[in-house]
């Protein structure tokens, strides 16, 4: 996956010549976006003040935190997978 400063996630096979999804729904450049250990759910987050959680089937983000006081520069899973830092 590769996050933007057009705002948007891209979800790349290798090789293709062009992405399988892309996501639209931060409203700002997205500076981070990460897998959970199964691909079940992508983080991202954004300069947007905002974190997303995504799943790959579906266009709309699943969750959106956007309750942030500044830009949002990492994001990351706990150990367990189930849950943001």
């Amino acid at each position: 996956s590769l996050c933007s400063t057009d705002n948007t996630i891209s979800l790349w096979e290798v090789g293709a010549s062009k992405p399988q999804t892309v996501w639209r729904g931060h409203r700002d450049e997205v500076n981070t976006v990460r897998w959970n250990a199964s691909g079940s759910a992508l983080a991202s987050c954004s300069d947007d003040f905002s974190a997303m959680l995504w799943t790959p089937d579906a266009t709309e983000p699943r969750q959106c935190l956007r309750e942030h006081t500044k830009e949002v520069l990492s994001v990351r899973w706990n150990r367990q997978e189930e849950a943001l830092l």
